[in-house]
């Protein structure tokens, strides 16, 4: 399933464009010249992402990996309240600004449980968090 969200007045605002019921749910969040795909599995409560550019250099928004990830976080938050469970995300990239980037803005976004994982036999680099449900007195597993 796909939710396809974009940016409206305000760009730490968001609008689901297509909802289905669905253990698996693919949500693509814009913002100037990038796409952040984040898919997240209900029944597993797992969620995984990666950016993608869809714009020229000329698109370009200030912060907009920033923002991005900022959302993907939000909605991952908002899933982990509405269903009082945690959620399991991982962050995966070879690239090297975005293994910087989430060495430092990255943390501050997610809060990595651990950071900078090394995948064997390949320059991958894997960072995992948890989000935890807010103001919940029972979580349950």
């Amino acid at each position: 399933m796909t939710i396809e969200a974009g940016y409206h007045e305000h760009p730490s605002m968001f609008e689901p464009k297509e909802i289905e019921q669905s253990k698996e749910q693919e949500v693509i969040f814009s913002l100037g010249s990038k796409n952040l795909i984040l898919t997240f599995h209900s029944e597993k409560s797992r969620a995984t992402s990666y950016i993608e550019r869809v714009g020229s250099i000329k698109d370009r928004e200030e912060h907009e990996t920033r923002i991005l990830y900022g959302q993907a976080k939000s909605y991952l938050q908002d899933r982990a309240n509405e269903s009082n469970t945690p959620i399991f995300y991982s962050f995966t990239t070879r690239n090297k600004k975005l293994i910087a980037w989430a060495k430092k803005i990255g943390k501050e976004i997610f809060n990595w449980d651990e950071s900078d994982i090394t995948l064997k036999g390949s320059n991958q680099h894997m960072f995992e968090s948890t989000i935890y449900p807010e103001n919940k007195s029972e979580i349950i597993h």
